[in-house]
């Protein structure tokens, strides 16, 4: 959509639930837009693309600005306002209530409000967006339960990454985690998603850092250079699966693929680095008190 103009809205778009419970449409606002109080039946999520303002809930005034996530539960009453010269442009999800009754403990995990979302979690969440408002334009008869599995992955990313509130200055940076903890943060996220990391500098992007600044946060705050603990993580995961399985070598290449490595090649010479034996001698010395993945002691 590069370079395509979107039409602007100087009023709030009504929000109307197809049958299946999900929707999620684009708001780009006029500098005069206007939005009454609403309160909705169902949960909204809201990112913003460019722009900034507050949000106004009953328990007081949210500011929010591009890359924020705006939680908004059911049953709350909201308004956005934005700042005069800076008109927003928000992607806005609707999951209807029903659809989580499934874990009655959910709403619990998110408090309404506007969010700072670790930067190296914003590219994923507007991805995740984007990917979404596409399908909603396919037909196909399959076209809303792949919605729905879509619009509730993006819940259960908001849910479970770490947030900061919004703070009061407008004039303070876009980031507004210290780089430590952005990094900290990147390292949670880095314990579960360890088989996507590809390389230094996509890391680096994704945190919104030079490659030279991101490598020296990095070991920093760990201690190791950012492949050697990407390849830690690895190899730790691939002994894992080595124990739940039969212990055939016929395993070594779904292991090495499920674990990141891109050939066979390199996981042997990983796995060798770090456990100090090949795969093959790990499982025939493999026992409950022998050679056990290493822990984060050992990092």
């Amino acid at each position: 959509m590069a370079g395509t103009q979107r039409p602007r809205t100087r009023k709030a778009i009504q929000e109307d639930l197809p049958a299946w419970g999900v929707t999620l449409f684009e708001s780009h606002h006029t500098p005069d837009f206007q939005m009454e109080w609403r309160t909705h039946p169902f949960l909204k999520l809201t990112y913003v693309l460019t722009g900034q303002g507050q949000l106004l809930l009953k328990s007081g005034e949210h500011p929010f600005q591009a890359g924020n996530l705006l939680i908004v539960p059911p049953g709350t009453p909201n308004r956005l306002v934005d700042d005069d010269g800076a008109p927003s442009s928000l992607y806005v999800l609707c999951i209807a209530s029903p659809l989580l009754n499934f874990d009655p403990g959910i709403m619990s995990q998110l408090t309404a409000g506007s969010f700072a979302l670790p930067s190296h979690v914003r590219k994923k969440v507007a991805i995740r967006f984007q990917r979404l408002l596409f399908q909603l334009s396919d037909a196909r008869p399959a076209t809303p339960l792949v919605i729905v599995a879509q619009a509730l992955d993006l819940l259960a990313i908001a849910s479970s990454i770490p947030m900061a509130p919004v703070a009061r200055d407008r004039n303070r940076p876009q980031d507004t985690l210290i780089p430590n903890q952005d990094i900290q943060a990147y390292l949670r996220f880095l314990d579960e998603h360890f088989s996507e990391a590809r390389s230094i500098d996509e890391a680096a992007e994704l945190l919104g850092m030079s490659r030279r600044a991101f490598t020296t946060a990095f070991r920093l705050a760990v201690g190791t250079s950012w492949l050697d603990y990407v390849n830690q993580l690895k190899i730790r995961h691939a002994c894992h699966l080595l124990q739940r399985q039969a212990g055939s070598v016929n395993s070594f290449p779904s292991v090495a693929f499920a674990c990141g490595f891109a050939d066979l090649s390199t996981f042997y010479r990983q796995f060798k680095r770090q456990m100090g034996v090949p795969p093959s001698k790990y499982l025939e010395r493999l026992t409950p008190q022998r050679l056990t993945p290493p822990t984060a002691s050992d990092r």
